[in-house]
């Protein structure tokens, strides 16, 4: 647990594993806190949880901020998606 800390504070979108429908988006929001084997989002950054997210549940975790500043897991890599402004 102590390796998604990287995220605490994070604008983040988060994907579940892919259901009948296609739909694998959870939840959006900023990381608030990890405990207890679920991931806490709010709408606001350091705002009140709005919603608690199992963590077994997870298959991706995708920062949404412009800029991230974020170190690969070990093992792990980071992708970084050239906006339209971008190209």
């Amino acid at each position: 647990m102590d390796a998604l800390k990287v995220f605490l504070n994070k604008n983040v979108n988060v994907f579940g594993p892919s259901r009948v429908d296609g739909d694998d988006f959870l939840d959006c929001g900023f990381v608030t806190d990890i405990q207890n084997g679920f991931l806490l989002l709010s709408d606001e950054e350091k705002g009140q949880p709005k919603i608690a997210i199992n963590l077994s549940q997870v298959t991706v975790i995708a920062v949404a901020d412009p800029n991230p500043e974020l170190k690969p897991l070990p093992g792990g890599k980071i992708h970084r998606f050239k906006g339209p402004s971008e190209e």
